[in-house]
């Protein structure tokens, strides 16, 4: 199987955030919603962003779409508004079309913004709850239904000094 490269992440997540946002239009039709065009933008911006902050090439590229979405979901003011903030800084430039270098300042430029904490933490916690990420950085998964911890493996680390070292 061939590694994903970041264009090819990139590319993915274009398709699947102009589907999300269709199929989002199809079910949503509430007041503030976004257009379907619209609402592809935010959410193939919010996504490709997420996969620059954390770009794990075994990770599915839906994953991020899926992020994306919980940004807009969780805090659409938060996210709209720093999406703005992205585009002032990048001279309202698409975010896809932007060289690595002025993705990486932009998002510099933006890191100390409650967008960018948002964005970040938003990702974290959508990544980290899929088992396939779990997989990937080595977690087990939940223990509390195997007794917890202990039993599993927990006490077994040898790369801990002991106290009488």
């Amino acid at each position: 199987m061939t590694a994903m490269t970041r264009r090819m992440a990139l590319a993915i997540i274009a398709q699947l955030a102009a589907a999300a946002s269709l199929a989002a239009c199809g079910m949503n039709n509430e007041e503030g919603a976004l257009a379907p065009d619209e609402g592809s933008t935010e959410i193939e911006t919010l996504a490709s962003v997420a996969y620059d902050i954390m770009p794990y090439e075994s990770v599915r590229p839906e994953l991020y779409v899926r992020a994306a979405e919980a940004m807009l979901a969780g805090n659409r003011t938060l996210a709209t508004n720093g999406l703005a903030m992205l585009r002032q800084v990048t001279g309202d430039r698409r975010w896809m079309d932007l060289k690595e270098a002025e993705q990486v300042a932009a998002l510099t430029a933006v890191q100390d913004s409650d967008f960018f904490a948002f964005m970040r933490s938003t990702t974290i916690n959508t990544l980290f709850v899929d088992p396939q990420v779990w997989d990937m950085v080595g977690y087990g998964g939940s223990a509390v239904e195997h007794g917890g911890y202990i039993d599993r493996g927990f006490n077994d680390i040898d790369w801990l000094p002991t106290g009488s070292e």
